[in-house]
């Protein structure tokens, strides 16, 4: 058990991928025998666990501190204005299209939703799939990866990474339209790893603040609320789909030149877990 334990020592981040990826793949594998290219919501989000099983196994077999792993998300004493940007800026980037629809003489509206459906997904999707993601990606990966490379360097394999992971689903399921041509693919990926640095930005700035992290990637994952009305032209709507992506790079430019690409934050961040949960930011 000690060379297993001195290997994952030595080699966190790759121990936490292989992990990751192999019950990720495992869940799809699985929901495939039995659905086939449809399966229900629970095969989704039984394959979501995977980052965090990969980051439960891989402290659990360093000797790391599970408890500190998790306990992350105990730091909730953050200024207000952080729980306002983790919940509104995502939702701001899946809208953005909407700049394109008005600009080009498309009227829009607000998507035809409940505010209980609204809130009953947001919060499935916190405390039940995609939200605990962030446990491995932000909460194990990119704290590691500070140790040897700057804050936006993490953020960026971190991303290239989680895009990777998606791709595995997406090539299997019903969700082709992110691999049925380079330039949807190209979108996905500019996006969601400049989400990623946005991410760790956030992480950071509130010295660990996880689980602004996972609020900030529920809200991602709701998609756009105000659509158009009526169809679009098809140039139109092509070219809005590229709006979430340079709305992502314009938002993670500017907290570059604020708080610099080293850290992406106005101190240095300990990357490591288990620190006394944060007091409130100024």
């Amino acid at each position: 058990m000690s060379t297993i334990t001195d290997a994952v020592k030595r080699h966190p981040i790759v121990t936490f991928l292989l992990v990751t990826f192999g019950w990720s793949l495992g869940a799809d594998a699985i929901a495939y025998s039995l659905y086939g290219r449809s399966p229900p919501t629970l095969a989704i989000v039984v394959r979501a666990w995977g980052p965090l099983v990969g980051a439960l196994v891989t402290a659990g077999l360093s000797d790391a501190s599970v408890r500190d792993l998790l306990g992350q998300v105990r730091r909730l004493r953050h200024a207000p204005r952080y729980y306002l940007v983790a919940l509104t800026v995502p939702i701001l980037f899946n809208s953005a299209g909407a700049v394109v629809y008005v600009a080009s003489g498309v009227d829009v509206k607000l998507l035809n939703v409940s505010p209980v459906s609204f809130v009953v997904s947001f919060l499935v999707v916190l405390l039940l799939a995609g939200g605990l993601e962030e446990f491995g990606w932000r909460g194990f990966m990119q704290p590691r990866l500070q140790r040897e490379y700057a804050a936006g360097t993490a953020a960026v394999v971190t991303g290239l990474a989680w895009v990777l992971w998606h791709s595995t689903f997406f090539a299997v399921f019903d969700f082709q339209r992110y691999l049925s041509s380079v330039e949807g693919f190209t979108i996905y990926l500019v996006e969601i790893v400049a989400f990623s640095v946005l991410l760790a930005w956030i992480y950071n700035k509130t010295s660990g603040g996880l689980a602004l992290a996972l609020v900030m990637h529920a809200a991602h994952n709701w998609g756009p609320l105000i659509v158009p009305a009526d169809t679009a032209p098809g140039g139109v709507e092509r070219l809005a789909e590229f709006a979430p992506p340079v709305a992502a790079v314009v938002v993670v430019v500017v907290i570059v030149a604020v708080d610099g690409w080293e850290r992406l934050a106005d101190s240095s961040p300990d990357p490591d877990v288990g620190r006394a949960p944060a007091t409130a930011d100024d």
